[in-house]
């Protein structure tokens, strides 16, 4: 086999494990896009998780056949992190409790090539939140923190690094779990990623084996950014066979070793080839957890199945409710498109609150509340502005409940209050002078940047010869480049980096024209698709619309007017498929 080729010393060898090692059986459990389908479906229901992937899908396929980027399916992590932040609402079990049972499956062969590898000293990481790896040392397991990493070691000591957390039996497995979106947009932690750049400037080796290379926010980010001088090699294997395309898309995560290996085959040959002893027999008993056999336990779905069924109607609905409400808003579809009986839904939603103290609720997590409340508010002014009469039931049977939510939302701080109150002489000093940190980049300056630049971007179209403008631009153009310094997961939402791409992709067109190789554009595309937010991917569009009509006005080359028009008319049919409405191409053009 090709991996054989290869020989590696366990001593000095880092592994990356994904979900791909844990299908195989008896272990026999989900890929990413099948757990991923599998919580969305329980997170919203079966009709309407249809109904977002198949939106999801088309508009997925449009951005592919535009710009070749392919993202077929939603984020775990978004779904996650969603389903997270609502059902602290609600008292009982959660959906993510239906994680400890993965701890619990029978460990397979791959699993039990890792461990013997681990126990040869080789840094052994994974992204699952099974513990089968450890479970070839028997069943007493215990859990650690190494490293600012969840680590968890068998009766021997031998252990594994889990970098999206461990399902586990603590007292709250929503913080053991790492896997959603809040947990893991900061990247890989500060400890971890100083103890893996020090092992690899000692030329340690790196292997990812069942790893689908889709880590956006944590690991791609760490990989990316390498450039040793060292000998470490980088190895991505893939199982079975890869089409060239695929080849190419795993190539950014070893692109920053000297020595990069990409190699197909079959997963349990390739480690039984690196391992030493690596003779396996598929009859070998596991290390402390009977195999599975036909019970309930070869179905990991029914663990999740159960976290539902113990919920009364009420709760239920009320939870499905709170779902679909965030859902449909973050990733910006209109509730409407993917359920036919959305007016029930905001009753039972709006019904639940009235029964609630809203000042002990909401301010019992002020981290979750402002965005929970803005999702309320934006998907009622969406449907008022949609179904008016249907809507009056709404305001009527709410008896003033959306006035005291929106008076507590109003209470809150706004950002934009915040940014209107800050002076442009105050935004310079914070960029400038200020450290590049979360603290200083927030909120009130992300927004105060937005409403300066698009004030001197509009006065330049106004008049391109005002030299205060310009040199306020130029100053702007400077601060924006500071600020996106600054990597986009410290940034409270990464909406807010694309915000701040944007803004300078514009100034670089009206500012330097000639110099613009799209780049900025291409990063807005991973993010938003990262992200999942179709809402956001329009604005991506209808930007790029607005800088080519820039570039065509100040250099009246055809091309530019077509490629805007191209944007505009993509625009339109994204729009179309999300039930949303863009501008007309001359508001557009007023920079709004």
């Amino acid at each position: 086999m090709e991996g054989r080729l290869l020989t590696f010393h366990p001593e000095k060898t880092i592994i990356l494990a994904g979900a791909g090692i844990s299908m195989k059986e008896p272990a026999l459990l989900p890929g990413g896009r099948d757990l991923t389908e599998f919580c969305l479906k329980m997170a919203v229901g079966e009709d309407a998780a249809k109904r977002i992937q198949e939106i999801w899908s088309e508009v997925s396929k449009r951005v592919a056949e535009d710009s070749g980027f392919v993202y077929p399916f939603m984020r775990l992590e978004i779904i996650l992190d969603n389903v997270n932040k609502m059902e602290w609402m609600i008292e009982g079990p959660r959906l993510l409790d239906g994680f400890i049972r993965f701890s619990e499956r029978p460990e397979n062969v791959n699993h039990r090539l890792l461990y013997r590898l681990a126990q040869k000293k080789s840094i052994v990481l994974t992204t699952n939140f099974d513990t089968c790896i450890e479970n070839s040392g028997g069943t007493e397991k215990r859990l650690e923190y190494r490293h600012g990493c969840s680590f968890v070691a068998a009766e021997d000591g031998t252990g594994v690094y889990h970098l999206h957390g461990v399902a586990a039996r603590t007292e709250d497995l929503h913080y053991t779990l790492g896997a959603t979106l809040e947990n893991i947009k900061d990247g890989i932690d500060p400890l971890l990623r100083r103890y893996l750049l020090d092992k690899l400037e000692q030329s340690y080796d790196v292997i990812f084996v069942g790893y689908s290379g889709s880590d956006f926010f944590d690991i791609l980010p760490f990989f990316e950014s390498l450039n040793l001088e060292s000998e470490s090699r980088a190895v991505f294997f893939l199982h079975g066979t890869s089409d060239e395309r695929e080849r190419e898309r795993v190539k950014r995560y070893i692109r920053g070793f000297k020595h990069r290996y990409i190699l197909c085959g079959d997963t349990t040959e390739f480690l039984a080839g690196i391992c030493p002893d690596g003779e396996w027999d598929e009859s070998e008993e596991c290390g402390g957890i009977e195999k599975a056999g036909g019970s309930e336990r070869d179905d990991w779905k029914k663990a999740f199945q159960r976290i539902i069924d113990s919920r009364n109607a009420q709760q239920q609905a009320v939870i499905r409710g709170q779902h679909l409400i965030r859902l449909t808003n973050q990733i910006g579809i209109r509730l409407d498109m993917v359920d036919d009986s959305w007016l029930d839904t905001l009753q039972c939603v709006t019904g639940f609150l009235k029964t609630q103290n809203l000042e002990q609720l909401f301010g019992s997590r002020p981290d979750m509340s402002a965005t929970i409340l803005a999702d309320l508010e934006s998907t009622v002014e969406v449907m008022e502005a949609l179904y008016p009469k249907e809507m009056s039931v709404i305001g009527r049977e709410a008896n003033g409940l959306w006035d005291e939510v929106m008076r507590i939302r109003k209470n809150m701080i706004s950002p934009s209050v915040a940014a209107g109150s800050m002076t442009i002489e105050r935004l310079f000093q914070i960029v400038e002078m200020g450290e590049a940190s979360p603290y200083n980049f927030n909120s009130a300056t992300v927004y105060a940047m937005n409403r300066f630049a698009k004030a001197s971007i509009r006065q330049w179209l106004y008049d391109e010869n005002d030299v205060e403008n310009n040199q306020r631009l130029d100053r702007l153009e400077r601060g924006l480049r500071i600020m996106l310094g600054m990597p986009y997961h410290k940034y409270m939402y990464m909406s807010y980096y694309v915000t701040l791409l944007k803004l300078d992709s514009l100034i670089l067109a009206i500012r330097r024209p000639d110099e613009d190789n799209f780049e900025n554009e291409r990063r807005m595309f991973e993010l938003v698709l990262e992200i999942s937010n179709i809402g956001e991917l329009l604005k991506v569009y209808l930007n790029c619309f607005r800088k080519n009509r820039l570039l065509y006005q100040i250099k009246g080359e055809e091309r530019y007017f077509l490629q805007a028009e191209a944007f505009y008319g993509i625009s339109e049919g994204i729009a179309q498929i999300a039930g949303m409405k863009i501008d007309s191409r001359e508001n557009i053009m007023g920079i709004d």
